[in-house]
């Protein structure tokens, strides 16, 4: 099989979600008890020494004091996808959730009650195979509920591809995208939006983007920013294509019928996921995220 960045992305964030449930249950930030099981290779091992507490411990004090705000950043990253979801859910608020640039996402194996609406995840094809491959190693088979998708989002239309799944317009839909936007060029981000305008009205979409002030290097407050700026932007360690005007990106939604019903970053993160629990964590506004609902 071909080899793909996405994969090793895709990993490294499973072994982040897994790291975050080795706290103390009472300073978890999230709760995903089946990431872990979807690891193999040094991810897998590394994880089970961390399952010493001393030892994730020196982890995660060494982790947070040279790249303070990174650890808690994808904590409540995870954490706020998963309660979107579980709003939806409470709320009988959709029918379909579609998650894009799914990669090695194990929200359909955890979250209560997800079982009851079609889930379908879409990603690369390669990733997607991987992660066939993984699901069926863990669970003996491949869950009825969930429709995977491949597809190179830079050159095929996402919109053929999930209608040849049998997709449906007018069902109540929440579109996930997670950490994709900046990965691709701007005609596939402008024909997401564009697919996730036509859904059903008061259908939701929850993302997630990188600033232009992050990518131009401006107002970067925050020593990890400066870090990641300094790896990501300057020594190009990742190919990122797209960014979004903050002051902006919400007027840029209307064009797609799109009412804006948050747009939050890290100083809300903090309040309403690491204060509550009393957790020493910074967290770094590495993107913000929006969530908007279809008119």
């Amino acid at each position: 099989m071909k080899t793909y960045k996405g994969i090793d992305t895709s990993y490294g964030l499973s072994m982040n979600k897994a790291l975050g449930m080795l706290y103390p249950k009472e300073q978890r930030v999230y709760n995903d008890p089946f990431t872990e099981k979807i690891l193999s290779g040094f991810s897998k091992y590394f994880i089970r020494l961390l399952h010493i507490r001393f030892i994730h411990k020196v982890v995660t004090n060494f982790y947070e004091k040279k790249y303070p705000g990174m650890l808690g950043y994808f904590f409540c990253r995870f954490r706020y996808y998963d309660d979107v979801v579980k709003e939806c859910l409470q709320n009988n608020e959709i029918d379909i959730i579609i998650n894009i640039g799914a990669g090695m996402d194990c929200r359909p194996h955890y979250i209560e009650g997800i079982n009851t609406l079609h889930y379908y995840e879409i990603d690369h094809p390669i990733v997607i195979e991987k992660k066939k491959e993984k699901i069926k190693k863990v669970l003996g088979q491949l869950p009825e509920f969930i429709t995977y998708v491949g597809i190179d989002f830079n050159n095929q239309s996402i919109e053929e591809a999930l209608l040849q799944k049998g997709y449906n317009l007018n069902s109540k839909t929440l579109f996930i995208l997670e950490s994709v936007s900046a990965y691709l060029i701007t005609e596939a981000n402008e024909a997401i939006f564009s697919f996730v305008s036509k859904a059903t009205s008061k259908s939701k979409f929850v993302f997630s983007y990188v600033t232009k002030d992050f990518m131009s290097g401006k107002n970067l407050n925050h020593k990890t920013l400066e870090f990641l700026h300094r790896r990501i932007i300057v020594k190009k360690e990742l190919e990122l294509k797209h960014c979004f005007e903050q002051s902006k990106i919400e007027k840029y939604l209307q064009n797609f019928s799109m009412s804006t019903i948050e747009h939050i970053g890290a100083n809300e993160f903090k309040e309403r996921y690491i204060q509550p629990i009393d957790l020493r964590m910074d967290v770094v506004e590495m993107e913000r995220f929006i969530l908007a609902e279809i008119n």
